[in-house]
């Protein structure tokens, strides 16, 4: 392999902000809704709420010390020290141990503040650090060993001395408080440190002596709030009730992360009142150029690995450059750039395409005249390479008790006579049948389907989430060896790629919480239950991908709902109004729709089209139904789609 084709490899390798490190300031690209985030103006906190893989990670590393003053970082200004981001992360597997182990909650909870105090006052500390060696000079290492922080006596006799020694000092207490909780007797002897230190105290003595510090406000960050326990979430929610400068309380989570709204008094936080929430997932939908988003990710990702691809990437780096970004000229030059790294298919094309297949023309053309068989008068059709599109939806119209095929091949005629017909325009037979169909000629051969190859379709299986964006690039590069000038992905590498991401993706269900392996039977379940229906001949529902629940979410048990709940929490599934009900008000009138990540796994569309209608009874069956209720269930829905038990999904494996 050549150097060439190793840096392309080497693009997507890190796909998780915890691997690039806490500066992630050369790979950060800024988002085109950073100017309506104003985390650096916040007076108050902000509540960071977006799906598995949408970037809070990286945002929130973005916004922290740590890359605000990183070293790669050049045009640095003192505006930036008005706003310093201190980062933290709620540790899985540290903070679930402090909880029970025979210590009493309300004992737990002052280990917990004072673990917190003590994280909290190290980042500030860590900060200072950052902002001495960055390329800003409002300060040095010189400076900072010249502070002197006797005054923190009074909290304890320890905190005293140089900047080296009291960081020294935190840490060493740190490190006294987690052999603590590792062994719980001990805790009673903990001398606690109170919350009053890092406002009152420690930053109150960084401001005298820091003259550059002195309208500084520290913003703390605390990402998979999802994760802390009730009481501990009760902490930080008192926290951010009562946050003030210069220390406020950004939390960020995915979606139903917040288990609860009490503190630890007898108040609860409110939206709008203690917090603004930021929904990440709304700002990175496809409404919000997300293909432009996700085209310069592309692109900076190549161009940080390769000099053969040209790219401006300071653009992206400028928080005053947004603006340029959003025109037309910037958006089509950077969008069709992506198109060639990763060309895809019109839908004629695909047709075209299709029908020049041996198998597959020979398919189509036994389907058709076996509907056109001992019709009388005979029918004149024609078999025209001209139409590949309306070839390929005429064998499921012809299946239709519904539609007369006389009437069928008389539209066909016409189109061919040049004439208007029901087979084209907007709503018309192609349009609302041509994907189903394609893809049950695909299904018949499991063969890769360029439908799910090309920059577009790559933007629509991603949906906003970027992690899933950068799996589908990443398998796209590992599959291509090329060693020429070009970086264009051919069509069948992309197409076996997204089959592989989307199966890999799947595999990670497991891991996703408590219910972790009933989520992935049931996107195994709901899956094939899709694929069941997009076999139908006829394809009269031919892009189903996403459901209802017959008396919405108030109809469902306690752990039904539990369950939709932390679906939708892990991106599994995605909520959205339903389009059909007349009263829109309600809150029960929703649907789930199927991530489209899975669609290429389960040969399924990808475009919201169509639903299928549950009762709260199947949807139990599908997340927790046994082998016989799963097997009885699907029997009912292959009888109702008259489907014959030789109608068995590509990839069906029963879990």
């Amino acid at each position: 392999m050549t150097s060439k084709s190793q840096s392309f490899r080497s693009a997507f390798t890190t796909n998780r902000a915890e691997e690039l490190g806490f500066d992630v300031w050369d790979d950060f690209v800024i988002p085109l809704f950073f100017d309506e985030l104003d985390l650096k103006e916040a007076k108050k906190a902000r509540r960071i709420v977006g799906g598995r893989g949408c970037g809070k990670t990286m945002l929130l590393r973005y916004f922290s010390h740590h890359s605000q003053f990183s070293k790669s970082r050049e045009d640095i200004n003192e505006d930036s020290l008005l706003n310093i981001g201190l980062y933290w992360r709620a540790d899985t597997n540290f903070l679930p141990m402090l909880n029970k182990q025979k210590v009493d909650e309300v004992d737990w909870v002052l280990v917990f503040k004072h673990y917190l105090t003590l994280s909290i006052s190290l980042e500030i500390l860590k900060s200072l650090n950052s902002i001495a060696t960055s390329r800003l000079n409002c300060f040095s290492i010189e400076d900072l060993e010249r502070l002197n922080f006797d005054h923190l006596t009074d909290y304890d006799a320890s905190f005293k001395g140089s900047y080296s020694n009291i960081v020294r000092v935190i840490k060493k207490k740190i490190r006294e408080c987690e052999n603590a909780i590792y062994n719980p007797p001990t805790l009673k002897d903990l001398i606690k440190i109170p919350d009053s230190f890092v406002t009152d105290g420690l930053i109150d003595e960084i401001k005298a002596q820091i003259p550059s510090l002195s309208n500084t406000i520290f913003s703390f960050y605390i990402d998979e709030y999802e994760n802390l326990l009730e009481y501990q979430q009760k902490t930080i929610n008192t926290k951010i009730k009562h946050g003030r400068a210069p220390l406020i309380f950004h939390i960020a989570m995915k979606v139903n992360g917040m288990k609860i709204n009490e503190t630890l008094g007898n108040e609860s936080i409110q939206g709008i009142a203690d917090y603004r929430n930021i929904d990440l997932d709304e700002f990175l939908s496809e409404k919000s150029d997300f293909d432009l988003f996700a085209a310069e990710i592309l692109l900076h990702r190549i161009s940080k690995n390769s000099k053969h691809i040209a790219f401006d990437k300071e653009i992206i780096k400028r928080e005053g450059s947004i603006n340029i970004r959003k025109t037309n000229e910037y958006k089509t030059k950077i969008i069709d750039s992506a198109k060639r790294i990763l060309p895809g298919y019109s839908y004629k094309e695909m047709a075209d395409q299709a029908i020049k297949n041996d198998r597959i023309r020979s398919r189509l053309l036994k389907e058709i005249e076996k509907h056109l068989k001992n019709k009388k008068p005979e029918l004149d059709f024609v078999f025209d390479d001209n139409f590949p599109q309306e070839i390929i939806v005429l064998p499921a119209l012809l299946s239709r008790n519904t539609i007369d095929a006389n009437h069928v091949i008389d539209e066909f005629n016409k189109l061919r006579d040049g004439k208007k017909s029901k087979f084209s325009g907007d709503g018309s037979w192609v349009s609302n049948n041509f994907v189903g169909c394609y893809l049950n000629l695909f299904r018949a051969y499991d063969r890769p389907c360029p439908l799910y190859a090309g920059f577009n379709s790559f933007v629509r299986l991603a949906k906003g989430n970027i992690r899933h964006f950068l799996e589908l690039c990443n398998a796209a590069v590992h599959r291509f060896s090329n060693d020429s000038e070009s970086y264009s992905i051919p069509i069948e590498v992309q197409s076996l790629a997204t089959r592989s991401a989307s199966e890999d993706i799947l595999n990670e269900a497991p891991t996703y919480g408590v219910m972790g392996n009933r989520i992935q039977k049931f996107i195994y379940n709901i899956g094939h239950i899709f694929e069941y229906s997009q076999m139908r001949k006829t394809q009269s529902e031919p892009e189903v991908n996403h459901f209802s629940i017959r008396g919405g979410y108030s109809g469902l048990s306690e752990d039904d709902q539990n369950f939709i709940l932390e679906a939708e929490k892990w991106g599994v599934v995605y909520k959205v109004k339903s389009t059909k009900e007349k009263d829109r008000s309600n809150p029960d009138s929703v649907e789930w729709v199927l991530n489209p990540i899975y669609a290429p796994f389960f040969f399924i569309s990808f475009r919201k089209k169509r639903k299928l209608d549950i009762s709260p009874e199947q949807f139990r069956v599908l997340h927790c139904g046994s082998d016989e209720e799963i097997k009885g269930l699907e029997r009912s829905f292959r009888s109702k789609w008259d489907l014959d038990d030789n109608n068995v999904p590509h990839n069906y494996t029963l879990i």
